[in-house]
């Protein structure tokens, strides 16, 4: 979670999403887009690899706080079901931990 803190501005005392870093993430998510929808599929060819692995958590935590809307990026929004369904133990590692992810955020942001 400690990636999150990057997204937070503090202004006389208030907290507040930081619209610069989002802006570049979600401009980062539209690269990644392309290269995955270029690359086969996956982060570095048309398999899970270890580069899936390393990508998963920070997207599916981008995805998790709501922060961005990653499904508007179509072959990581796919890439990302991919990976949830292929990689055993997701759901109980990551996906299990939505809920307080979401709570944990909007709490940081006051």
């Amino acid at each position: 979670m400690q990636f999150l803190y990057s997204f937070l501005t503090v202004e006389d005392g208030k907290k507040s999403v930081n619209e610069t870093v989002l802006s570049k993430l979600d401009e980062a998510l539209g690269i990644l887009d392309i290269y995955i929808g270029k690359s086969g599929g996956y982060a570095a060819g048309n398999r899970l690899t270890i580069a899936d692995f390393a990508l998963l958590v920070s997207i599916a935590c981008i995805e998790m706080v709501q922060l961005l809307d990653v499904s508007k990026h179509e072959h990581v929004r796919e890439w990302l079901s991919k990976c949830k369904a292929e990689m055993d133990g997701y759901e109980e590692l990551i996906g299990s931990k939505a809920a307080s992810l979401r709570e944990w955020t909007k709490n940081a942001l006051g």
